[in-house]
């Protein structure tokens, strides 16, 4: 996600008074990545802030970095280990990686289960993105 995102739908509105008949194409994943990776920045600006962060911002953030929104996984320790973990759920389509997250807060998935214990294993080795440098 970058820039040219926003500025295209800003300059859409605009200069909507121009041509009225304009279409603006909206694919939904690309709204759904966009939000996700504001929510993720407002994660991580806050657990700047404050060092107690929610179960569930967590859990989010996990999630996005599984997704690639959030973090570079190549920067973590044991990044070999988590992106095979990856490999392994086979997250191919953005519902899989949505059922990922619903299966991560608790709530039912109703098709094409992903393997519960890879999955915990993989909530938990995401951990480190919460580990908190000593102050020096």
């Amino acid at each position: 996600m970058n820039g040219v995102y926003i500025n295209d739908k800003y300059n859409f509105f605009k200069h909507a008074d121009r041509d009225i008949d304009d279409v603006l194409e909206v694919n939904p994943e690309d709204v759904r990545e966009f939000n996700a990776t504001f929510l993720a920045s407002f994660i991580t600006g806050y657990s700047t802030l404050f060092s107690d962060v929610s179960l569930n911002a967590r859990t989010f953030y996990k999630w996005a970095a599984v997704c690639g929104w959030a973090v570079h996984l190549d920067a973590l320790p044991h990044a070999d280990i988590i992106k095979k973990a990856i490999a392994y759920l086979d997250l191919d389509t953005p519902k899989r990686e949505r059922d990922l997250l619903r299966q991560w807060l608790g709530i039912p998935i109703d098709t094409n289960v992903l393997p519960k214990d890879e999955s915990d294993a993989l909530y938990d080795i995401l951990n480190v993105l919460f580990v908190r440098n000593p102050k020096t």
